[in-house]
């Protein structure tokens, strides 16, 4: 999916850094609905890998794994490709007309911000390209570590308990859109680049709702009862926002103005979506994938 989802980005609307001058309107609806929870169901799985990894690591040999196996991988990728990256993003802007920099003043852009405060960004990791995700992962292994432990050791699971409590009952799990919600509703206004910290925290969510959703079995029986209400809510969500911008509403643009009433619902919308279609990958792993055989081992 990941492949595919880069493969065919140069035929989309919009920037990134290598586009085709003929563009696909179907190609950029799908890659739109994609990206709304691609990635978020990623870092989902992340979380859920740390619960595993957490019941045969201490702390320390949790960290150190992370360090060899994230941040050495992304600070070396980024040194050895993110030069020839770069190169071939300005060399297809010259080509379409989008800059007329020269590769040396390419370069030399301006930091991700004008000032010290802003200079304290998640969007730095985005020098590393496509592998700004490694920087991510890791920050959030370092910051969630404390609360994890908590959980783990057992001084948190009076609160996994009231969770786990309420996604017994049928629908329960929906109510994890609502702190999705919170997070994009209250930072996007004011950190609306991507991956800056309405996204960083936005996808740490994630990564935390992983960890939980295996720290009591009584989640992961919630999300087998319950996907069938999940992708059909999941998609009655994305029927709708189709069916407003095929209907000529100005749904792409929604994102750009925190002054608009439609600004929020469609951060309350990209969280159903996330949510929904998450946790039922997450089933469709737990029922088609749960197995072994000898080729596997």
């Amino acid at each position: 999916m990941v492949f595919l989802f880069h493969a065919v980005h140069p035929f989309d609307f919009g920037d990134w850094q290598i586009k085709n001058i003929e563009q696909s309107e179907i190609l950029t609806i799908l890659l739109t609905l994609l990206s709304i929870w691609g990635m978020p169901f990623f870092f989902m799985v992340a979380g859920a890998a740390s619960w595993f990894a957490l019941l045969s690591r201490s702390p320390n040999q949790y960290m150190r794994e992370r360090v060899q196996q994230l941040l050495i991988p992304f600070i070396v990728g980024t040194i050895l490709f993110s030069p020839i990256e770069l190169y071939m993003e300005w060399a297809n802007k010259v080509q379409r007309g989008v800059v007329t920099l020269t590769f040396q003043e390419f370069v030399v852009r301006p930091l991700p911000a004008d000032n010290l405060l802003g200079l304290i960004t998640p969007r730095w990791f985005g020098y590393g390209f496509h592998l700004w995700f490694l920087g991510f992962l890791f920050s959030f292994a370092l910051i969630t570590l404390p609360l994890f432990q908590w959980i783990k050791n057992g001084a948190g699971q009076r609160l996994i308990s009231w969770m786990a409590n309420l996604c017994e009952r049928r629908g329960g799990l929906l109510l994890f859109i609502i702190p999705a919600s919170i997070i994009y509703c209250l930072l996007r206004p004011y950190f609306p680049a991507e991956h800056d910290w309405a996204d960083f925290i936005y996808q740490m969510f994630f990564f935390v709702l992983g960890f939980i959703l295996f720290s009591d079995e009584r989640f992961t029986r919630a999300v087998r009862r319950d996907w069938p209400l999940l992708l059909t809510f999941g998609c009655f969500v994305v029927l709708v926002l189709v069916a407003a911008y095929l209907v000529g509403m100005p749904v792409m643009s929604w994102n750009e103005s925190p002054e608009n009433p439609a600004f929020y619902l469609l951060q309350v919308l990209r969280s159903a979506i996330s949510i929904c279609f998450s946790l039922t990958m997450v089933f469709v792993g737990m029922r088609f994938l749960d197995f072994s055989n000898q080729w596997l081992r």
